[in-house]
């Protein structure tokens, strides 16, 4: 049995056709936006156990958690290898793959984790950072289960 894809018409201000005008078309930014959130962080020198980025957990679950980090600025050997997940006050995973080079994007890490309503995630500084290195880092959190 054949079948056929199923529009929503819209107008021009995103309303469905059809519908209300409280009845506005969906449109997010990520696949499951609902239960999605994000934060960025770009501290500069962090100290030891500062977090570079932050999400709260909007509800209880398990969550896909994206973390995506990289050095700018002048860095040195010290700042390589200097990131960790923690889920509240736990470590997750440490130390984080970074290298010691300026601009250098290491692959995401993607982990899943089962949170409360309250939760907190972030990337933390393993050790104080060198001086001129900018550590840059965003964590989104998406909800799996």
């Amino acid at each position: 049995m054949p079948t056929n894809p199923v529009f929503t018409p819209v107008d021009g201000a995103g309303n469905v056709i059809g519908g209300s005008a409280a009845t506005p078309a969906v449109t997010k930014q990520f696949r499951d936006s609902v239960a999605t959130t994000q934060a960025s962080g770009s501290p500069t020198a962090p100290a030891s156990g500062t977090a570079i980025a932050t999400v709260t957990i909007p509800a209880a679950g398990l969550y896909e958690i994206t973390a995506m980090y990289f050095l700018s600025g002048t860095v040195a050997g010290g700042d390589a290898n200097n990131v960790q997940l923690r889920q509240n006050a736990t470590t997750r995973l440490t130390p984080l793959p970074l290298p010691a080079v300026a601009n250098a994007y290491p692959p995401p890490v993607v982990v899943v984790l089962n949170c409360t309503g309250s939760d907190t995630v972030s990337l933390n500084a393993v050790a104080g950072g060198t001086a001129s290195a900018v550590y840059n880092a965003t964590l989104v959190a998406r909800q799996v289960g």
